[in-house]
């Protein structure tokens, strides 16, 4: 459906965790991860990685490799929990 909002799984909540996590540990403002993702090629503006961080904008593949690189980590340390939790929902748990 165009324009309904898709609820996001386990990882996409871990994903808006983890970015803002990662960006706060580096003293990331908005601005200045969207200036590094623009030098990438890959631009999310502010007000994107907000919605991001707040589970209201997902993330595709190639925004979260971006995403990874302007953080300086792994794209995998953006999916995976850093604590174990569910990694499907009502399924496999990973730590």
């Amino acid at each position: 459906m165009v324009g309904k909002k898709s609820d996001l799984g386990p990882i996409g909540e871990n994903v808006t965790r983890t970015v803002r996590k990662f960006r706060e540990a580096k003293k990331l403002g908005y601005a200045e991860l969207s200036r590094r993702l623009a030098e990438l090629g890959r631009e999310i503006p502010p007000l994107g990685l907000r919605r991001i961080e707040s589970g209201d904008r997902k993330v595709d593949v190639d925004e979260l490799v971006a995403l990874a690189v302007a953080l300086g980590v792994s794209p995998l340390s953006l999916l995976l929990p850093l604590e174990e939790s569910p990694v499907v929902p009502h399924g496999l748990s990973h730590s």
